[in-house]
């Protein structure tokens, strides 16, 4: 009953932070406050760090949160708070129920060279100025990029069939029309493209973006092996049925050595349901008994390892934002309107260099302009 209150309230946790966040992102009539939407992005991952990074404020301590709870209880934010995430077990549950995926989830083993590879790149480019990658690969940017250049306009298209339907019916006043921007078709691209990739990955892969690409699972990864709490098999009673691995959308439980690789499980809970002996627990670390003592766990000097090079990184990078960059000048004075090396930034956005330094792309602000002002951005702010 436990097990199952647990997968419940789990379930109903990530539905409430999909729901707002996607209407967050495809509304146009300013229905949710600004209080609300940044009480539930207070929480991701790569926008609350950047923000720390240059501000060091406790309104960005987001992140932090998420790292504390990590170390509790495992990687709840991917399965609970990353709208990511979530959408790709709605896509897992939609496939399995219209019987479009057939293939059951089988235990693999860690990419270890990629997920590790793709975070020090990341990193790597973070400290020589840019946070390109981090934008690119980062959950919660990319389910905006999803949302309010693929869904938004569908969502406001439908809405205003809906507002002419009523009109001719003698109906107003009870949907108003939406005047949203023309498309530029060359932003849809890595939007469609990166839709495309997650919707295969979650058919065939479960949650291998996560465990494999994705540097916020990497990072929570790593902070997982010290979890306080974690999912293990008692081996006395479980009998290999296989049934919490097919169950395993992280592909993380090796039924045959009866283990669980708690780096790359995300707390779904899924397994604990399924476990007809109930050999499958969430327990205290220092309840469970190792099969073999002898061998040993190396994940600890990978997380110090992994650690010291982060904080390094932050320090440097919080070093190098403090020396002043002089802004560019014109040449001489003039009538004639000379032409501007850097574009406008956005409203709030301070300056180009803190825009750049901090601006995940998640077009939440995008979405947010009543008169449509704001748009995506191809190469006028750089790669």
């Amino acid at each position: 009953m436990m097990y199952r209150m647990l997968k419940t309230g789990r379930v109903i946790i990530s539905l409430i932070f999909l729901l707002v966040l996607s209407f967050a992102f495809i509304d146009f009539t300013s229905t949710l406050s600004a209080g609300i939407i940044n009480g539930f992005t207070w929480l991701q991952f790569i926008p609350s760090l950047m923000k720390f990074i240059d501000l060091l404020a406790l309104s960005a301590t987001g992140f932090i949160v998420v790292l504390l709870v990590s170390l509790l209880v495992g990687r709840v934010y991917c399965s609970t708070v990353c709208p990511l995430g979530i959408l790709q077990d709605v896509i897992a549950w939609f496939s399995k129920r219209l019987k479009i995926r057939k293939k059951v989830y089988r235990f693999t083993k860690p990419k270890n060279w990629l997920r590790y590879g793709f975070l020090a790149l990341a990193v790597v480019l973070l400290l020589l100025g840019t946070n390109l990658f981090f934008n690119l690969l980062d959950p919660f940017s990319n389910f905006g990029k999803i949302f309010s250049d693929l869904v938004r306009p569908a969502y406001a298209f439908v809405n205003n069939k809906l507002s002419m339907l009523l009109v001719s019916m003698k109906i107003y006043g009870v949907i108003a029309p939406a005047d949203l921007r023309p498309l530029n078709i060359l932003t849809l691209v890595f939007p469609v493209l990166f839709l495309v990739v997650v919707v295969w990955l979650s058919l065939t892969k479960g949650r291998l973006y996560c465990n494999t690409v994705c540097p916020v699972g990497t990072i929570l990864g790593l902070a997982s092996r010290f979890s306080l709490f974690r999912i293990a098999i008692d081996q006395s009673t479980c009998d290999r049925c296989g049934k919490c691995s097919v169950a395993c959308k992280s592909s993380c439980i090796n039924i045959k050595e009866q283990t669980v690789d708690f780096s790359r499980c995300v707390s779904c809970f899924n397994c604990l349901k399924v476990c007809p002996h109930r050999s499958i627990t969430h327990k205290p670390a220092w309840k469970l008994v190792k099969k073999n003592p002898t061998v040993t766990d190396t994940g600890k000097r990978e997380f110090l390892a992994q650690s010291m090079g982060m904080a390094l990184s932050l320090a440097v990078i919080q070093a190098a934002g403090k020396i002043d960059t002089p802004a560019p000048k014109n040449k001489k004075p003039s009538t004639i309107k000379e032409k501007k090396n850097y574009p406008v930034s956005p409203p709030g956005s301070v300056s180009l260099e803190h825009f750049n330094k901090t601006c995940t792309a998640c077009h939440l602000c995008v979405t947010a302009c009543p008169s449509h002002v704001l748009k995506p951005a191809m190469l006028e702010y750089g790669l």
